[in-house]
């Protein structure tokens, strides 16, 4: 997979010239993978401090951090009761954009509420499915027309950009995830300030051994 110049594994490269003072330094212990997981750290702060704005300001979250996935929901039953990844809570409520149907030639929205208790009265008032979502838990409510589907596509935020489990996946470094340049900006300086004292306490230790060695 080529690295793109919108990804943490980019950032991660300027992080590291500009320590090395853009030059290949082989003794230093300040590696890539270190970097990454500094660079993954101040990326959450800084989505935290940016949901706290935007929920104030009434603005949706940015753009780039809604994803696309496909449940399945396969059953006999009109209920159906899928686990969803943890969900962004964003004004109180998991953030979602699309729940439904979705192919290349048809859409249909699912209509969402708030408890569990609402979805039948809401499905035959609107006569289209319904959901709700309950922690990592979602409650879909068919309609006998749409009885027969078996998957569903979810577009929404997850609360964790790196799940545990993905961290190790090289996907997650070297994919796109275009940061505005404010936010970019941002976490690499707060990066920087983390590791510069670091690289120097450890350059001046090469050095000194260098210096030990040669005289």
């Amino acid at each position: 997979m080529i690295i793109h110049p919108q990804s943490f594994r980019a950032l991660a490269y300027e992080v590291l010239n500009h320590l090395n003072n853009n030059s290949a330094n082989d003794d230093s212990r300040i590696t890539l993978p270190i970097i990454e997981q500094e660079l993954r750290h101040q990326f959450g702060i800084y989505l935290k401090e940016t949901d706290r704005q935007t929920e104030r300001q009434g603005m949706d979250p940015e753009a780039y951090r809604v994803e696309t996935m496909s449940l399945s929901i396969a059953g006999d039953d009109l209920m159906r009761v899928v686990e969803v990844v943890g969900l962004l809570t964003f004004n109180g409520k998991p953030y979602t954009s699309f729940v439904g149907i979705q192919t290349d030639t048809y859409q249909l929205g699912f209509v969402p509420v708030d408890y569990r208790w609402q979805l039948l009265g809401m499905s035959q008032l609107t006569r289209q499915p319904c959901f709700t979502l309950e922690g990592d838990k979602m409650y879909v409510l068919l309609t006998a027309q749409t009885i027969a589907v078996e998957a569903i596509t979810l577009t929404g935020i997850p609360a964790d950009p790196f799940p545990k489990a993905g961290r190790a996946d090289e996907w997650y470094w070297k994919r796109a995830w275009f940061l505005g340049e404010e936010a970019k900006g941002k976490i690499k300086m707060q990066t920087l300030r983390v590791f510069m004292g670091t690289h120097i306490q450890l350059q001046q230790r090469v050095d000194q051994k260098n210096n030990a060695t040669e005289g």
